[in-house]
């Protein structure tokens, strides 16, 4: 049995996990990140402030997919 229980809420502008400890239920850790996705090419992929960076370093070129919660 799985001794936590993971959350995620996408948001238009950012996205967080969440982990929850099931034995104290308390939440033992978070993670923030933008709700940005860059797809390189069909192998690589970046999300967040790297995902803008790496677009930026390629020119342009591939995919930037933002307000990721609007797509799903």
């Amino acid at each position: 049995m799985a001794s936590h229980i993971y959350g995620i809420d996408f948001g238009t502008s950012n996205s967080v996990l969440a982990v929850l400890n099931k034995e104290t239920g308390e939440i033992s850790k978070t993670f923030s990140e933008s709700s940005l996705i860059y797809f390189q090419d069909t192998e690589n992929f970046y999300i967040g402030k790297q995902a803008i960076k790496q677009y930026l370093q390629n020119n342009m070129r591939g995919r930037l997919l933002k307000s990721i919660k609007t797509l799903l």
